[in-house]
């Protein structure tokens, strides 16, 4: 794997060296200009992790002028022992700029081109999920419903991504392309005639991308989502093409819940379609279909197409209306429908993913979750049967998208884009990608056997807790399982409850699901297999020991409740 180093004297010799790669000798301009890149790649990774030892003056002095804003006055007064004039100091700094974006770890690059909920808390260096921008072989982590920190493996894919496109120089394309086609492969679909990959830096931009499409012609759309409080928590506000965070990807500072500009979201209407029952439990296939149906036939008469987002794998392992009962409706409704198949849990098997692509669906699907490559890795997947109906691609959607996520030929419906790159977003998939590869290898039948085996030791570990519930609606070989969690005055925690137990638990080293409500009334915290951890246990390894950790954790938390609360 790729060591992290934390003697800032020793990082920047190693920055340095890849800068200059096997150059014998450099003008004195080069080696300022490669001085700073490696000064800037030191600052970088001290916000990540800090220094073990003291930064050197002669270090600080480059380090402040990386990171300046503008031209520093002084820059010249940075480089020791180097022959330069003042009139050096304005091309210097030109050049150094080319080459910034990639001067920073991977690690730290991987952190851009999302939103806020990559920030680092600086006191902790980890996320609002409790992940890190580094690997974290210390805690016990089944949180892939949600995020998890990136593997060692996976770390080191990016950084030599990041080494790769260095040596090949700043202004050579960076690898959207071969990305888009292992991800393909990854995933089985690489023979699929006709499929358009479109990177996106989040299931969530994913889906709003998928919408845009659903929203081509001028007729009123009605958009059906499918238990909305199981999917991504963004997905209701992109759904109806508003702004889902106060920043969007690019970095530009929006309005929550602003309808995104350009979008027509004064001619559709967003309704929410229930999975569940009263009580929780999770509607029957047929009953879901039956509703939709009626709903289609209603929006149809009063002359609205309809766009419908189907879950295949909600928060808590749902798949509904399911696949049949999809295809059923594709042709019950050959016009007028578009259907959008949310599988960012990533745990779809691809056969499933092959019929809903040939049916015409869209379909979107991540590199975290389940895969547990970094979170924000998005895709968008767009059949033969749409990729010549997509429309031009409004003004708003630039705050989202970068021409490279896009086919190369796709001028006419990219112009607004952006033509700078995202390497954040290609070195997350990368990672991912690692993961990803390597679960593809595995055979169907040792896979479902580690999915058994992982349940029933998360079973084995509760034993007869009563203090612990299985929520319904866990379907045979799930990899997601939804607990309940008792109250200690009587009943059931409801999400306040379950957050500051989730917070606890992440404070005591344990990393599970975020807290989901399964219908109002009704939450649990979710406890999930990963693919790392299914080929693992194909491997022999034996999950119940940390599952007992967990369990022994969260029972020791709810004791404590009432003085946490």
């Amino acid at each position: 794997m790729i060591d992290i180093v934390t003697d800032p004297s020793l990082q920047f010799a190693q920055e340095l060296a890849l800068w200059r790669g096997p150059k014998a000798e450099e003008t004195p301009q080069a080696q300022a200009v490669h001085r700073l890149a490696a000064a800037h790649a030191v600052a970088a990774q001290a916000r990540l992790t800090p220094h073990a030892a003291a930064v050197p003056a002669w270090l600080d002095r480059l380090i402040a002028a990386a990171c300046s804003a503008p031209l520093p006055p002084d820059l010249i007064g940075a480089f020791d022992g180097l022959e330069l004039s003042v009139s050096d100091a304005a091309p210097l700094w030109h050049s150094f700029l080319s080459l910034r974006a990639l001067a920073e770890p991977a690690a730290s690059l991987m952190l851009r081109d999302s939103d806020s909920r990559l920030d680092l808390d600086p006191a902790s260096r980890l996320n609002r999920y409790g992940c890190g921008p580094l690997p974290q072989t210390d805690i016990v982590s089944f949180s892939s419903s949600t995020a998890t920190s990136i593997s060692p493996d996976g770390l080191r894919a990016a950084e030599l991504l990041r080494q790769r496109w260095i040596a090949a120089g700043c202004d050579a394309p960076f690898a959207a392309a071969e990305i888009k086609r292992d991800i393909l492969a990854a995933m089985g679909l690489a023979d699929v005639n006709g499929l358009v990959p479109v990177l996106a830096s989040s299931g969530t931009t994913a889906t709003l991308l998928a919408t845009h499409i659903g929203l081509r012609g001028n007729e009123p759309v009605q958009v059906l989502l499918l238990g909305p409080e199981e999917t991504g928590s963004g997905v209701p506000h992109v759904a109806a093409v508003r702004h889902p965070a106060p920043r969007s990807p690019t970095g530009a500072v929006v309005v929550e819940g602003q309808s995104i500009r350009g979008m027509p979201g004064d001619r559709l209407q967003v309704e929410g379609v229930p999975i569940r029952d009263a009580d929780g439990l999770p509607l029957a296939s047929a009953v879901v279909a039956e509703g939709l149906t009626a709903r289609i036939e209603a929006a149809h008469a009063a002359v609205r197409r309809v766009v419908l987002h189907v879950l295949e794998g909600s928060k808590t392992g749902l798949v509904t209306p399911g696949l049949d009962a999809v295809l059923a409706l594709r042709q019950r409704f050959p016009h007028g429908l578009d259907v959008i198949v949310d599988a960012c849990q990533m745990r779809a098997r691809p056969a499933d993913l092959r019929r809903y692509l040939d049916a015409g669906c869209l379909v979107v699907a991540t590199g975290s979750k389940f895969m547990a490559g970094p979170a924000f890795c998005g895709l968008l997947l767009i059949p033969a049967a749409l990729s010549d109906a997509v429309p031009v691609l409004p003004e708003g959607l630039a705050d989202y998208s970068w021409r490279g996520d896009w086919p190369d030929d796709w001028e006419r419906v990219c112009a607004v884009l952006p033509r700078s790159a995202n390497p954040g977003l290609l070195l997350r998939w990368r990672a991912a990608l690692v993961e990803m590869t390597t679960f593809s290898q595995l055979a169907p039948d040792a896979t479902a056997d580690a999915l058994t085996r992982f349940a029933q030791a998360l079973r084995d570990s509760i034993g007869d807790c009563e203090d612990l519930r299985l929520r319904p609606g866990n379907p045979a070989g799930s990899s997601i399982h939804t607990w309940a969690v008792a109250a200690p005055g009587g009943g059931w925690m409801d999400m306040a409850a379950l957050r500051v137990v989730y917070t606890e638990l992440a404070r005591n080293r344990c990393l599970i699901g975020q807290p989901v409500a399964c219908a109002p009334g009704h939450a649990g915290l979710r406890i999930s297999a990963s693919a790392p951890l299914i080929r693992a246990m194909v491997q022999g390894h034996d999950p119940k020991p940390e599952l007992q950790m967990v369990i022994d954790k969260l029972r020791m938390i709810v004791s404590r409740l009432p003085v946490l609360a």
